[in-house]
């Protein structure tokens, strides 16, 4: 089995996969990693990697491109073509991180389970990327608006992938009415 590592910190697996059951399976043949940067995928000089999220706010948000061109070539092979990928997401953070640590003051205020919800989507540059478009309530500088579309995401997110989280998650009154919407297959797109 071929196991490829998309990472931007490549040097972070060198170890742990040298290591006991991961080199004892290398060495007997039952898999073989391989660890790709993911800077090696962008287009620009600086091997730039992630931009600044549409709708404002703190941090940074992974950028697209290098990311899908790095998963293209991996599939490349024809014997890859039914590879299987795997991703590790971010928002199943809980954003306990010492400051200073993600580069900015609040980087870590709206992460997963702040408030009890996994974390709304996020988007940055380019606005459009192979005819998918960032929703247009990020671009227009509504914050308000940009609050609720992301709170009704977290909440979607949230009765679609861990409705268990529910139970303990703070919840307005419009909250519970997003989501019995949501069950009633009424809630609008915003």
């Amino acid at each position: 089995m071929q196991i490829d590592l998309l990472t931007l910190f490549p040097e972070f697996f060198t170890s742990p996969l040298s290591q006991s059951m991961s080199k004892r399976a290398q060495s007997q043949g039952a898999v073989s990693y391989r660890v790709i940067n993911l800077r090696d995928y962008t287009t620009d000089k600086h091997q730039v990697t992630d931009d600044r999220p549409f709708g404002g706010g703190p941090g940074m948000v992974m950028k697209i491109e290098p990311l899908v061109a790095a998963i293209r070539a991996v599939r490349q092979p024809a014997d890859n073509s039914g590879a299987t990928p795997l991703m590790l997401a971010a928002a199943g953070g809980h954003g306990s991180v010492s400051p200073g640590v993600l580069g900015g003051e609040g980087a870590t205020e709206e992460e997963s389970f702040q408030e009890g919800l996994l974390e709304y989507p996020h988007y940055t540059r380019p606005r459009v990327f192979e005819g998918r478009e960032v929703p247009r309530v990020l671009l227009e500088g509504d914050h308000q608006r940009i609050a609720r579309w992301r709170r009704q995401q977290a909440l979607a997110r949230t009765v679609t992938r861990r409705p268990d989280l529910l139970a303990q998650a703070v919840l307005s009154k419009a909250d519970r009415e997003f989501i019995k919407s949501l069950a009633s297959g009424q809630a609008e797109d915003r």
